[in-house]
């Protein structure tokens, strides 16, 4: 008894210590959470870009099927992305190549197509 009774007034210094790791923890949570949807948000934007960047390669591989000039087609391109093609020969045939470039002027989309007889197939998609 005679401990308890040095002790007297300890509730409130109990009572600040506890608002404060319930205030941490607190904080802790909200900057966790915050984070993960910043994470979120980064991820979708990415595959947004990359869903768009697939779309203007489905559209170049189209233009092909449907003979239509690449000049022509190149000015469909969404803002911000240059394309080029050229034609490449070797001994396992023919074929033509498009690269796809960011603003930044880094390749973002490698296609290489063979020629065959019935018209082009795909031998790299990067």
């Amino acid at each position: 008894m005679k401990r308890l009774k040095g002790k007297r007034g300890i509730a409130i210094e109990m009572a600040i210590l506890v608002l404060f790791v319930f205030v941490l923890l607190g904080t802790l949570i909200v900057s966790i959470s915050m984070s993960s949807s910043k994470r979120k948000q980064e991820k979708l934007d990415g595959l947004t870009e990359r869903v768009a960047i697939e779309s203007i390669g489905e559209g170049y591989l189209q233009s092909i099927k449907t003979s239509t000039d690449f000049d022509v087609w190149k000015t469909s391109l969404e803002e911000g992305y240059t394309a080029t093609e050229s034609a490449w020969a070797d001994t396992d045939g023919e074929g033509l190549t498009f690269n796809l470039y960011n603003e930044e002027g880094e390749q973002v989309l490698f296609i290489k197509l063979q020629k065959t007889q019935t018209g082009y197939t795909v031998l790299e998609w990067k």
